[in-house]
């Protein structure tokens, strides 16, 4: 197995939105009700424009991507992120997604980051599961407000203290 990151940029714009909208229009696990246009992507860079951020790649294939961003851009939270991983449903289940989280969480720390935050859906069970393993803290659940697919269901609020 090759696995690789390359720091994301626009050459990864559309393989990274086809994961993501994959998510979006299939599963819980993302939150837009609806396919993202590709032109999101833009905004996606301009939000992570001061981390870390990688199109994930096994043999030369992307089959993911995970970054961090601004956990609600405000300067008194400078030493929290938020982390964001997605990775294609056939690349699961490898090692590919601990992969990711050491590496943000190395970038993390030498960046002087202190807390990283997740926040899934609650019918996300796979990646709640995952981030626990991984050290990560139940910090709540705010119940019932996303409504997608004609089903209410929260956000879980999770954090791992670096």
């Amino acid at each position: 197995m090759n696995l690789s990151f390359e720091k994301l940029s626009l050459e990864h714009k559309y393989p990274v939105m086809e994961i993501y909208n994959y998510y979006i229009e299939h599963t819980f696990a993302a939150f837009p009700g609806t396919k993202l246009p590709s032109n999101f992507y833009e905004k996606i860079l301009e939000d992570i424009k001061d981390y870390p951020a990688y199109a994930v790649k096994l043999d030369d294939k992307i089959v993911g991507f995970c970054y961090l961003c601004s956990y609600k851009n405000y300067k008194t939270l400078r030493e929290t992120a938020e982390v964001i991983c997605y990775l294609s449903y056939d690349a699961k289940g490898k090692g590919i997604g601990y992969n990711c989280l050491k590496k943000l969480e190395d970038d993390a720390r030498e960046m002087g980051l202190k807390n990283l935050i997740a926040l899934l859906s609650t019918k996300n069970k796979i990646s709640t599961k995952f981030y626990y393993k991984y050290g990560f803290k139940s910090c709540g659940i705010i119940q019932n407000i996303v409504k997608k697919f004609d089903t209410e269901f929260g956000i879980i609020i999770l954090k791992k203290t670096l």
